[in-house]
């Protein structure tokens, strides 16, 4: 792998994402406008081995799209903006 060879892998936050799914037929439905668990929930895996610890069970607070840009600020060598900027939270 690129960064294990750079050595340089646990300090790398990867990050992998998507949107929410559609419902593709699920309660009769073929988009996402209701509030139903396949409208709401969205995959967000993080890995920073020097910063993020492994965890045996995942999070179950809801994430979203909002709460990267923090979650991305609070890794290494990036500076802070100010508080009254973001109203997200960290999902580390």
């Amino acid at each position: 792998m690129w960064l294990r060879e750079r050595d340089v892998f646990d300090d790398t936050l990867t990050m992998y994402t998507s949107d929410q799914g559609f419902f593709l037929g699920d309660h009769g439905w073929f988009d996402k406008r209701f509030m139903y668990d396949e409208s709401l929930r969205m995959p967000l895996v993080l890995c920073c081995p020097s910063r993020i610890p492994a965890r045996a069970e995942p999070l179950t607070q809801i994430v979203t799209n909002v709460d990267f840009a923090q979650t991305i600020l609070d890794t290494p060598h990036h500076s802070q903006p100010e508080p009254a900027l973001l109203h997200t939270t960290t999902q580390t």
